[in-house]
């Protein structure tokens, strides 16, 4: 730089500046060509959005609809007069068709400027806008970023990078993105995130039949608000998991960038660490990995026109991402009911403790090997790797951030911060892994990751060994955790239960320096079926007197299923898992009883005809 002098640093005790952040939902229908067009853009606006805490008072959210008829539809004669008499007349806004409402839409952005677009799979809206900005020629699609292109949206909205490029000088914080890193759900629907993190049972917009909602006012402004209520839940999605916080805390952690923390990379957010980490270090990083396939086609020794050069199985190779090795072990299953307690154990971030536990790393392994498929021995170095040294530095911030929780003088507010911190910090540590397995990371390197899950399936067997070396069964174990049948039924036999638990967990972690095993579940009944898939009644750790019925892998949970498969299989689920069915006989006897009274209600016809309708998911 030549005038330093002009340059100062920013002080990083003062807050961030507010942020004008929009939350929006599109809807769209079929029209006669089959296309999808957009019929409506509900938005939520907040001009003073805080990076700590956004807000979900409706009274400080300003919001806005801009909405058409459908192709051979018509709004209802009274519409105006409607809004009029209950004040939304100055927040809707019709227009003659779609490509008025596109064009109001842009403007509206333009006046608003936002930061942040927030919303439910926004990755689909925005394919859906600049499909339909091409298809109808709109100029000013570069007014949906902050950078002004005069190049056409044909030429950026079929490309890898599309959303970035569309939305260039914008975040983009997604409610479905956010939750598929921060909770474990069954699917992540806007509907099922609302019910299970928010308690909220809503009538959302569906696609069909949108011109029923265009009869008269009445129907067309209930519809209205509830694509208002999407946008908002979709906020409230977001506020719950804390993501905004959350997400800048993980970019201060990687020195990475918010924009591309926001769209979930884990990957990149793990080069950006290990890019300073080596750089600090004085290593120079690695290009990133590149396929012989790629780089015979890039050096132009490929010849494209003739496809016979080309190995066989060449398309299956290209598209590959993930390095070819075994994974974690999954031990055989002892398949039956099981009445009594059944001790479920995991180990506490598996992978990233056996890096530390062995000190594997790029610096300490010799990877000199010229068959690239031949497993490397563990380094014998004692000076310790980067990766572990990383990972190490991630536990031990997270460890202090946790001791600075308990204390009681912290506000509500700052204990939420540490929380936040001490989340970010988890993440990234138990993400570290996948980068040495992920083919299109800067830092793949397949015989380590080889290697630590070769690591982990002997520690597997160890483990099983112990336990039983101890007189314990254990009955399943897969990858990270097991599980032990502990001969205990009666519930007053609890603590006894625990006890246990605490025993073998100390036997085990003996064994080890960095890697710890914890109880991570207590089964008052299981029925174990084959490998990934069981049901069982657990003991809510957090109070003792309650149950939670856990099920994984069963056919039930699946989305693509009918109503009455879902609905005869959670009510036999039931009769399986119920404290009170001890007996065998009588178990068998209430399903085939419950089977019976089906049976009579289908011959009858007394079951509606969408239960039985089978469900396509795309």
């Amino acid at each position: 730089m030549e005038r330093m002098k002009s340059i100062s640093v920013i002080d990083c005790s003062d807050s961030p500046p507010d942020l004008n952040l929009l939350t929006m939902s599109i809807v769209t229908t079929i029209n006669d060509r089959k296309e999808n067009e957009i019929v409506l853009v509900s938005c939520i606006f907040d001009r003073k959005c805080t990076t700590t805490n956004p807000t979900l008072n409706r009274n400080f959210l300003e919001r806005f609809c801009i909405l058409t008829k459908p192709t051979l539809s018509a709004y209802p004669f009274d519409l105006k007069i409607s809004l009029k008499q209950i004040m939304m007349d100055t927040v809707v806004y019709e227009t003659a068709n779609e490509r008025h409402l596109l064009n109001h839409f842009l403007c509206k952005l333009q006046n608003l400027d936002p930061d942040i677009y927030a919303g439910h799979d926004l990755a689909a809206q925005f394919a859906i806008l600049s499909s339909r900005l091409e298809k109808l020629g709109i100029a000013h699609w570069s007014r949906l970023g902050r950078l002004k292109r005069s190049i056409t949206v044909k030429q950026v909205a079929h490309v890898k990078t599309s959303q970035w490029e569309l939305t260039a000088g914008r975040l983009v914080l997604d409610s479905r993105l956010s939750a598929m890193e921060l909770v474990r759900m069954r699917n992540y629907d806007l509907s099922d995130l609302s019910l299970d993190l928010l308690g909220i049972s809503h009538n959302f917009t569906m696609k069909q039949n949108i011109s029923a909602h265009f009869v008269n006012s009445t129907q067309l402004i209930k519809f209205i608000n509830n694509t208002w209520m999407d946008a908002w839940l979709s906020l409230a999605v977001i506020v719950e998991l804390n993501a905004l916080p959350l997400f800048i805390q993980i970019t201060k952690i990687v020195g990475g960038v918010l924009s591309r923390t926001m769209m979930g990379g884990r990957a990149e957010r793990n080069e950006y660490l290990l890019l300073h980490a080596f750089n600090k270090a004085g290593y120079i990083a690695p290009d990133k990995y590149q396929s012989d396939f790629k780089k015979r086609k890039h050096s132009g020794m490929e010849d494209t026109k003739n496809i016979n050069t080309r190995p066989e199985g060449y398309n299956k190779m290209l598209h590959n991402r993930k390095g070819q090795y075994t994974g974690g072990l999954v031990l055989d299953p002892k398949i039956g009911l099981y009445d009594t307690f059944v001790l479920l154990l995991d180990f506490n971030s598996l992978y990233p403790s056996i890096i530390q536990e062995y000190n594997i790393c790029f610096t300490t392994i010799d990877m000199s090997k010229k068959d690239k498929n031949e497993m490397p021995e563990l380094p014998s170095d004692t000076n310790e790797g980067i990766l572990p040294r990383e990972i190490r530095s991630l536990v031990e911030r997270r460890r202090d951030v946790k001791r600075m929780m308990k204390s009681e003088k912290l506000t509500q507010q700052q204990r939420q911060q540490y929380d936040i911190r001490q989340m970010g910090l988890k993440l990234t540590a138990n993400s570290m892994y996948g980068c040495l397995g992920f083919q299109q990371s800067r830092f793949y390197a397949k015989p380590l990751a080889a290697l630590i899950t070769a690591q982990g399936r002997k520690i597997l067997m160890h483990t099983k060994d112990l336990i039983e070396k101890n007189g314990y069964s254990v009955i399943y174990g897969d990858t990270d955790s097991v599980m032990i049948n502990t001969g205990f039924s009666e519930r007053s036999e609890l603590q006894r239960v625990k006890k246990l638990g605490n025993d073998i967990k100390k036997i085990i972690n003996q064994s080890y320096k960095k890697l710890e095993i914890e109880i991570d579940g207590i089964f008052v009944k299981l029925l174990l079926l084959k490998k990934k898939k069981y049901a069982g009644l657990a003991v809510d750790l957090n109070d003792e007197a309650k149950t939670k019925r856990e099920i994984k892998g069963l056919d039930i949970v699946r989305r693509d299923y009918s109503l009455i498969v879902k609905q005869i299989g959670n009510e036999i689920l039931d009769i399986i898992l119920s404290v009170q069915s001890q007996n065998r006989d009588e178990i068998i006897e209430q399903i085939h009883n419950h089977l019976q009274k089906l049976r009579e209600k289908i011959a009858q016809e007394l079951l509606d005809i969408s239960m039985f309708q089978i469900f396509k998911v795309c």
